[in-house]
């Protein structure tokens, strides 16, 4: 709202924004000069604190590779860095044997 343009425009692009958001919660607003800026402050207060808490982030369950328990088809699964993992086990180990790292799907 700071140029003249927008000033004299600000209704109706207010409402043009409302429909657009398919609400009425819209406000025109200047970071220069701050207009309007503790109103919208204070509204998103009130929504933060009316809204859910985050819940915490869910441990990711164990998944089952193989459906033989031991064996030749057993493997394990473990934290090998940040975002990393080392599986190991006789059968995933061959079958990382057997794949052709170079083709451009396999990576």
């Amino acid at each position: 709202v700071d140029i003249p343009e927008v000033a004299s425009n600000a209704p109706a692009l207010l409402r043009a924004l409302a429909t657009a958001a398919g609400h009425n919660r819209v406000v025109a607003l200047s970071a220069a000069s701050r207009q309007n800026v503790p109103a919208l402050m204070s509204r998103l207060v009130k929504l933060l604190a009316s809204a859910p808490a985050v819940p915490p982030p869910v441990s990711e369950p164990w998944a089952q590779l193989d459906s033989e328990a031991a064996g030749e088809g057993a493997c394990e699964v473990a934290r090998a860095g940040d975002g990393a993992w080392w599986v190991s086990g006789a059968r995933i180990e061959k079958a990382a044997a057997m794949t052709n790292w170079d083709y451009h799907e396999a990576q």
